[in-house]
C-alpha cells in the first residue's frame, strides 16, 4: 500500500509524460483497459460524460484513452496536458480550461461548451470529485457529510448524455489499468431534471465510496485532508445513503 501511495501522489505528472511518449511495446506493457465495450456502446452516437475522480492515476483516463484511439474533451483548472509533447494522438485530447476558482463567470461558458459538445455526440471528461461549483447535493461520503459538485449530473440531464466512470488505478509495480463501469443514463430515470440530477450524484457517491474502501492508497492525499475536515454526517443522510445502496 505504500508503494501505491507513493506512485499516486508523488510520480503523476512524471507517469503522465512517460505514458504519454512511451513506445508501443512498454505502453502496452504497463496499460490496460477494462471494459471498453461499454464505452464503445456510445462513443460517436451519443454524449459521454467520463465521470474521472481524484483516484489512482487521475488525469491519466484521458490521456490513455487518446492514445488508445478516442477523442474527448477535458475540463480543468490548469491546462494539464500543455507540457506534452506534440505527438501523433494529441489532437483527440482537447484541454478546456476553467481557469482560477475566483473567476466564476469563466466557469459558466467552459460549461456551456462542455454543454455545446455533449449535443454534438462527444465525451466531456470532467473530475466529479472535485469542491468547485456553485450547485451541489449533499451525501453521506463514508460517514461524513460531503457536497458533491453536480455539474457532471447537470450537463449530463441537459444535453441528454450518459455518464461513465472511469478510474485509473495503479499497482505496486506502476501499472496502470484503466476501467470504465456500467453506465448511469438520466434517460432511463424517472421523475423531474433536478431529481435526476439528486439521484446521479448519489449513484456517484456510492460508488466513490466503495472505490476508496477497496483500495484506500489509490486515494489522493490532499483529498484525504480534505475529508477528515468534513462535518459527521446527520442522521437524515445517513438514512438516506442506506436507501441508495439498498
Amino acid at each position: 500500500m505504500r508503494r501505491v501511495f507513493v506512485q499516486v501522489n508523488f510520480l503523476s505528472n512524471w507517469r503522465l509524460h512517460a505514458l504519454s511518449v512511451a513506445p508501443q511495446a512498454v505502453f502496452d506493457r504497463y496499460v490496460t483497459f477494462k471494459n471498453l465495450h461499454l464505452l464503445d456502446a456510445d462513443f460517436g452516437s451519443r454524449g459521454i460524460v467520463l465521470c474521472n475522480s481524484h483516484y489512482g492515476g487521475g488525469k491519466l483516463a484521458g490521456v490513455l484513452l487518446a492514445r488508445k484511439g478516442y477523442s474527448l474533451l477535458t475540463l480543468d483548472r490548469v491546462n494539464s496536458y500543455g507540457f506534452l509533447p506534440k505527438v501523433g494522438w494529441s489532437e483527440r485530447l482537447e484541454c478546456l480550461v476553467m481557469g482560477q476558482r475566483e473567476e466564476q463567470q469563466f466557469l459558466l461558458k467552459a460549461l456551456f461548451k462542455c454543454q455545446k459538445a455533449l449535443r454534438k455526440n462527444r465525451m466531456v471528461q470532467i473530475v466529479a470529485d472535485g469542491y468547485r461549483g456553485n450547485s451541489s447535493v449533499m451525501v453521506n461520503f463514508l460517514g461524513k457529510q460531503r457536497a458533491i459538485r453536480s455539474s457532471f449530473a447537470e450537463l449530463a440531464v441537459g444535453a441528454g448524455a450518459v455518464v461513465i466512470p472511469v478510474q485509473s488505478r495503479i499497482n505496486p509495480h506502476g501499472h496502470v489499468e484503466v476501467e470504465l463501469f456500467p453506465p448511469m443514463d438520466p434517460q432511463a430515470m424517472n421523475g423531474s431534471d433536478a431529481e435526476k440530477v439528486t439521484q446521479l450524484c448519489q449513484t456517484y457517491a456510492a460508488w466513490l465510496a466503495d472505490a476508496w474502501q477497496a483500495e484506500p492508497a489509490n486515494v489522493f492525499k490532499n483529498d484525504i485532508e480534505l475529508f477528515l475536515r468534513l462535518p459527521a454526517a446527520s442522521e437524515q443522510l445517513l438514512e438516506t445513503s442506506q436507501h441508495v445502496q439498498s
